[in-house]
């Protein structure tokens, strides 16, 4: 279970300090820190030099691309960008103009920083606290520009530092992609000079050593003093927006990591992993702007494993608001000294992450400028860039019924099991739900390995015993297929809850400080499985899923976490390790129906999955105005979601009502002995399971939303809009709409009426 994975890791802090501490104490003594780095180059990218490009010359403002919808030109000055959109006529700037910068108050960094193409951040030591900015007017900027098809190379070589970096504009049909290719990213690194007794040390004069690069920070920036309405929309939950002028002085910003921080870098010996799990993560690379009817929909390509979107509204570093990525290339790590109070001292990797950078802008206007319209946009990206399909939605939606068979706990005597739902109590189950009109349904069985919850390496087969074992579970498969029901196994294949199996060395991932990655308590260990082993695993386990007859699997792991592995057999970087959980999903899902995933992060997005939990809500940061369904409406008619479990529900009326604005599923988890049963255990969280008391509820439920969910399957959303406060409406590519009232009182819509707390279904002509 989600849950269960999540709390190990918050149970970490002092039991992980306690074991390492004689254990570090040592490698610092001896000077070792585990492997501080690594590289990450795509070798299937072309390489193509400044040499075999054509140099352009020119002065001012040069046009280098046009298409029918298009126009970019470039300054051959600073190597700023503008582009023109023939649909509306408005031009998008990365350098704003000359009247909006004679306003601007801040000081003469941030000055150079807003008019140039290029920053980057970049220290002189490795050790160093304080990275200094780079920007075109401080370094003593050369500019070089090269002809592409469709576009220009703008070569900078930054004198002062020695850094060069390149971005390559290509112009393609509706969009503007701008790539940063590894091979033109370099640095001086570190050089070394003897002190008095001959040692090297470095030498801070002539060492310079990258950390970020941004690639038009400003490109699109407004101001609220110049009379502008808009907003900035950034990846918070399902979508958020820092509307313009909304500040009222708040001294704060939105910063979100795509994927998640890299949790491997941290430590618990100072709560940086604990405080890194329990934020909400950014789970698509996905920010916009929208201004004067106009909006800009910017996609991260490549390079999002590595990426920071920052929202800044006017009036917390500069006047504009401003909303961009930046991409990591050299990470910062706490080397511990003092594992007892968690003392140390920062550093960054000794080597950066040469990897090319990719950002797809889209422009839109009139009807389409706004968080819908990009929302859309991302939904076309996904289906031309990724290959996601429509779906083809089922007459009839089904139940989504979570079965929990059973757990083991660790008691003064030894090991128990407590089994909550045997096999042959799923049959009866399933039986009530059928004799009570529910004619299909998606079961996901969990805690059905051999110790139950949590499953995963080594506990999973043979199935539980005191369940009713491998014939146990097999005859309930072949029962709820009878039912006209799916069943899917709960799983996770990037965990090993113990050693056993395993080799530290050779299948855990190992973290920057040389460690393996360990999420455990004490004795109860639960190993973080590097790529090479999971893919083993579930190449090897694919054949006994197989057997039992299932129709896919409920990976609970994979998404949940974006990690490097500092592993000194084989250092993978995290944007290899996207490539590799994308792969094992593939492995998962090829057998099978579908494969479900428990994370709705962008890269595990593909046809014939399921994404069981769509967050609702966002962080509830101060710096943003509002949460919207941005992921939903990109994602409803693509790939199935469901929005919450209705058991953990704190207001299930509101809740459920959500997921019914949102066209999206609840699930129900069921037990067929009482809940308390598991009151010592991981998943005491769980206030009401047991069937006889939920079973009632979750029929007449399901009833009530099962029509409008059957009227919006596999349909694209196409608007959302606020009637009133606390009403809104939803609608869909096949004319139905879903009006959604949260209100104490009746609300009138279309001549119809729409209940306090409730709903109606407008179907089109």
């Amino acid at each position: 279970m989600i849950k269960n994975f999540l709390l190990k890791v918050i149970k970490t802090t002092a039991a992980l300090a306690m074991i390492g501490a004689i254990i570090l104490a040592f490698r610092y003594m001896n000077g070792s820190h585990g492997n501080a780095g690594g590289t990450s180059i795509d070798a299937s990218e072309p390489i193509v030099k400044n040499s075999q490009l054509k140099k352009l010359s020119g002065t001012g403002l040069q046009k280098v691309a046009e298409n029918d919808r298009l126009i970019v030109s470039i300054d051959f000055k600073d190597g700023n960008i503008e582009v023109v959109n023939k649909q509306s006529g408005y031009v998008w700037r990365s350098r704003p103009t000359d009247a909006e910068l004679a306003k601007e108050k801040s000081n003469r960094l941030w000055k150079d920083t807003i008019s140039s193409p290029i920053v980057f951040s970049y220290v002189n030591d490795l050790n160093s606290a304080n990275p200094s900015i780079g920007n075109v007017a401080n370094q003593k900027t050369k500019i070089s520009i090269y002809q592409l098809d469709h576009g220009a190379r703008v070569f900078f070589t930054f004198a002062k530092s020695g850094v060069r970096i390149a971005y390559d504009v290509t112009l393609k049909d509706d969009q503007l992609s701008v790539s940063l290719p590894w091979y033109l990213i370099r640095e001086p690194g570190v050089t070394y000079i003897k002190n008095k007794l001959g040692a090297n040390k470095v030498d801070k004069g002539k060492t310079v050593l990258l950390t970020d690069i941004s690639v038009f920070p400003f490109l699109g920036a407004t101001r609220n003093d110049m009379g502008d309405d808009g907003y900035l929309f950034v990846p918070d939950g399902p979508g958020a927006l820092i509307k313009f002028g909304s500040n009222n002085g708040l001294n704060s910003q939105f910063i979100g990591t795509v994927y998640g921080e890299d949790l491997t870098y941290l430590n618990n010996y100072d709560k940086t992993l604990i405080n890194a799990m329990q934020q909400s993560k950014v789970l698509y690379p996905v920010f916009g702007i929208v201004r004067e009817h106009n909006s800009l929909t910017s996609i991260i390509d490549k390079g999002d494993t590595n990426a920071d979107i920052i929202g800044s509204p006017a009036g917390v570093q500069t006047g504009f608001n401003t909303v961009n990525a930046r991409f990591t290339y050299r990470k910062k790590y706490k080397v511990i000294t003092s594992p007892t109070d968690g003392n140390g001292y920062f550093r960054y990797e000794d080597k950066g992450i040469r990897l090319s950078r990719s950002v797809d802008y889209f422009f839109g206007s009139g009807d389409q400028a706004s968080y819908v319209g990009m929302a859309k946009t991302y939904r076309n990206y996904l289906m031309q860039s990724k290959g996601l399909k429509k779906q083809e939605g089922s007459a009839v939606v089904p139940l989504q019924l979570n079965i929990y068979g059973g757990t083991t706990l660790n008691t003064f005597t030894g090991q128990s099991f407590v089994s909550m739902t045997s096999f042959r109590q799923a049959e009866q189950i399933v039986d009530y739900f059928k004799e009570h009109g529910i004619n299909n349904a998606d079961i996901v069985y969990e805690g059905w390995g051999s110790k139950g919850d949590p499953v995963g390496q080594p506990y999973r087969f043979p199935p539980a015993s005191d369940l009713g074992g491998n014939a146990g579970l097999t005859d309930f498969v072949k029962h709820a297929h009878n039912a006209g029901y799916n069943v899917y196994l709960e799983d996770n294949s990037t965990v090993a809850n113990s050693r056993k199996g395993i080799s530290l060395g050779k299948d855990a991932v190992t973290d920057v400080l040389g460690n393996p990655f360990d999420f455990g308590y004490l004795d109860d260990h639960s190993y973080l499985l590097n790529s090479k082993k999971m893919m083993k695993s579930i190449n090897s386990n694919i054949s006994k899923y197989k057997k039992l007859g299932i129709d896919g699997i409920s990976e609970n792991g994979i998404g949940m976490m974006m990690n490097t592995d500092f592993s000194k057999s084989g250092y993978v970087s995290r944007a290899q390790t996207e490539v590799n959980y994308a792969k094992a999903l593939d492995a998962q899902r090829a057998p099978f129906k579908q494969v479900r995933i428990a994370n709705a992060a962008a890269f595990a997005l593909a046809n014939k999955t399921t994404i069981e939990y769509m967050p609702t809500d966002g962080s509830y940061l101060t710096v943003l105005d509002e949460t919207v369904p941005f992921y939903q409406i990109a994602l409803h008619g693509l790939v199935p979601y469901v929005l919450g479990n209705y058991n953990t529900f704190s207001e299930p009326a509101v809740q459920l009502l959500k997921g019914i604005e949102l066209g999206g599923n609840v699930s129900f988890t069921v037990t067929a002995e009482p809940t308390q049963r598991l009151k010592n255990s991981d998943n005491s969280y769980f206030y009401s399971t047991e069937f006889n008391v939920w079973k009632d509820t979750i029929v007449s439920e399901y009833k009530r939303v099962e029509n409008v969910l059957n009227a919006v399957n596999g349909q694209f959303m196409t608007d959302y809009r606020q009637l009133a406060p606390d009403v809104t409406v939803m609608s869909y590519e096949n004319g139905v709409k879903v009006v959604c009232n949260y209100t104490d009182q009746p609300f009138s819509y279309e001549g119809k009426t729409v209940q306090p707390k409730d709903f109606i279904l407008v179907k089109g002509s």
